[in-house]
């Protein structure tokens, strides 16, 4: 007999759910409210996926990697709004900084200096997080921070959030094909995201930020793909996580794929902008 198949925890499946459609309502709604809107909206998010991280994962050395995980993305968060045309270069300084930054939090660490790879990584990783949702700034400045800039961000944080609760509802009724035995994520889900992604796109990005139907359908498809692939990757971090902590790995569900997605949107929708 073929091992059973485990199913994703109802209450954070339903945690991940409803972070995922908080997250897009409120990057949606913020979108068209401003630039400061926007960035304080953008702000919130990192504080949530940090505090998340910290508290929801083992990474050794919990204090310095908030510290270094929120001053990497106020840091990001002031050089992207000093040169908001800038693409990603903006976000090259900051990660530079913080590569001597965690080997310094390594040495403070003293006589509580232990599994340093993984505090490195797991710090390192942090740092990604929180500086990936900055590029939803710099896509509503290269689209002009109009109408076109604010309706690109609103199709980007609507397709990835309803990427993300289609991925789990399918996870839920449909347990085949897990990608791992003891992780409840499935290759169904990713290709339901996919397409919803694809479908919110057209919808949202035709003639306003894609130069055609067919580069928005590829544009959402990517979003699609990459945010439900991302979510896959979180569940094998918080796969052993227990008790309160599994909750919190419910949020990361939502928070880190959406976070790290936005550059990437932001590098598709420049390829395929009208």
């Amino acid at each position: 007999m073929s091992a059973p198949v485990a199913l994703p925890a109802a209450p954070a499946a339903t945690i991940a759910g409803l972070v995922a459609v908080l997250e897009a309502a409120v990057l949606a709604v913020t979108a068209h409210a401003g630039a400061v809107a926007l960035l304080c909206a953008v702000a919130a998010i990192q504080a949530a996926v940090v505090g998340a991280w910290v508290f929801g994962t083992d990474v050794p050395g919990r204090a310095g990697a908030a510290a270094l995980g929120l001053s990497a993305a106020a840091g990001a968060d002031v050089a992207v709004s000093l040169a908001p045309h800038a693409r990603l270069q903006p976000l090259l300084p900051v990660v530079g900084l913080a590569v001597p930054a965690m080997f310094l939090h390594q040495l403070q660490r003293r006589a509580r200096r232990q599994r340093v790879t993984a505090s490195l990584g797991g710090i390192a990783l942090l740092v990604a997080v929180a500086i990936a949702p900055t590029a939803l700034l710099q896509l509503r400045a290269e689209f002009g921070g109009n109408s076109s800039g604010d309706a690109a961000v609103s199709a980007i944080a609507l397709a990835a959030g309803a990427a993300l609760v289609v991925g789990v509802l399918v996870d839920r009724v449909v347990p085949v094909l897990r990608f791992d035995a003891d992780v409840p994520r499935g290759l169904p889900a990713v290709l339901a995201a996919t397409a919803v992604g694809a479908a919110v796109a057209y919808v949202l990005l035709r003639g306003v930020a894609a130069a055609t139907p067919g580069a928005a359908l590829f544009a959402g498809a990517v979003v699609g793909a990459v945010t439900a692939l991302l979510a896959v990757a979180v569940a094998f971090v918080t796969s052993a996580a227990r008790g309160p902590a599994s909750y919190v790995g419910g949020a990361l569900a939502s928070l880190v794929p959406m976070s790290l997605v936005a550059p990437v949107s932001l590098l598709v929708l420049l390829a395929v902008r009208s």
